[in-house]
């Protein structure tokens, strides 16, 4: 079996995929397998150095209090603007860029639909 048959469902359901391995290096010898193109491809060392990526999970608002963003509260556009202003502070010390995961596509759009009806998208895009 060809993995590109594989891949290719994949390619054909999702809208971005993510490939992280350190296994899968150099890029270049395995992507033609694939059968896509990669629009982005992001390669490091074998290591990375401190400082060089971090991972951060939402456990307080700008303010402190705890956020708690559970199915129950996640139409809150107070949630919504609070998330929000986290990334746009992580974005101003993050000059190289940030990546952001979501549990689903509903709520990415939700939340960046409100980030666009308010200034925080345009300020995260500055």
């Amino acid at each position: 079996l060809t993995p590109s048959l594989a891949f290719n469902y994949v390619t054909k359901n999702c809208r971005s995929v993510i490939l992280a391995s350190g296994t899968l290096s150099p890029i270049s010898s395995f992507a033609p397998e694939l059968g896509v193109p990669f629009d982005l491809a992001f390669q490091t060392s074998n290591y990375l150095q401190p400082g060089q990526a971090a991972v951060f999970s939402l456990g307080v608002d700008t303010s402190n209090h705890p956020l708690r963003l559970t199915y129950k509260n996640i139409d809150s556009l107070k949630h919504q603007d609070e998330v929000g202003n986290i990334i746009l502070r992580v974005c101003k010390i993050a000059p190289r860029g940030i990546l952001c995961f979501f549990p689903s596509y509903t709520v990415m759009d939700k939340f960046v639909g409100r980030w666009e009806n308010t200034s925080i998208m345009d300020k995260i895009s500055e």
